[in-house]
């Protein structure tokens, strides 16, 4: 199942503001067996032209993720010196539990103003800021057998969670010749 919308309008005394939605949602499939999982996306930019001089841009999106992880193989010891490597699974095999899982949730939001100075120059100023929230749990087979390519009865199981921790994107302001392209 996969569902997508991206719808633009202008609007406002001469056209002077903008909207733009864009949303998707899907299941993923991959081709390997007992993988599954969904995605979500929802992005809303707005511009408006405040004046003949100013102008403000503000961007946010919204991202979520939530899929089967796929197992890892970790390397045997070396013996004399060399390591013997794993055969590799057939790649439609997934080598991992029903609970290992990769799930993920963003949100990041950009706001710009450019503000023209003169004919010749424009000053930009814009910050950023981005939320990251994401939670793992993913095996590693061990013991690997790299003659048959069995597993053993058992792998080492991890987790790895980070913490919604705000970040600042960005924060700038330049001031730098106008484009050719913007002084028509």
């Amino acid at each position: 199942m996969k569902a997508h919308v991206d719808i633009g309008r202008r609007f406002g005394a001469d056209d002077s503001m903008g909207l733009r939605l864009n949303a998707v949602t899907s299941k993923e499939a991959t081709g390997i067996d007992r993988y599954e999982g969904h995605r979500d996306l929802v992005a809303v930019a707005y511009d408006w032209r405040a004046t003949s001089w100013a102008n403000l841009k503000v961007d946010v999106e919204h991202y979520r993720k939530n899929v089967s992880e796929q197992g890892a193989i970790t390397l045997p010891a070396a013996v004399n010196g060399v390591i013997t490597l794993p055969r590799v699974p057939d790649n439609t095999t997934n080598i991992a539990p029903e609970w290992a899982r990769y799930d993920a949730e963003a949100t990041n939001v950009l706001v710009r103003g450019d503000f023209a100075l003169s004919d010749d120059w424009v000053l930009s100023v814009e910050s950023g800021r981005a939320n990251t929230q994401r939670d793992r749990n993913y095996t590693t087979l061990t013991n690997y057998n790299t003659q048959t390519g069995a597993a053993p009865p058992t792998s080492r199981c991890s987790r790895a969670r980070s913490t919604p921790t705000p970040t600042t994107a960005s924060r700038r302001s330049a001031a730098s010749p106008r484009p050719a392209s913007a002084t028509s």
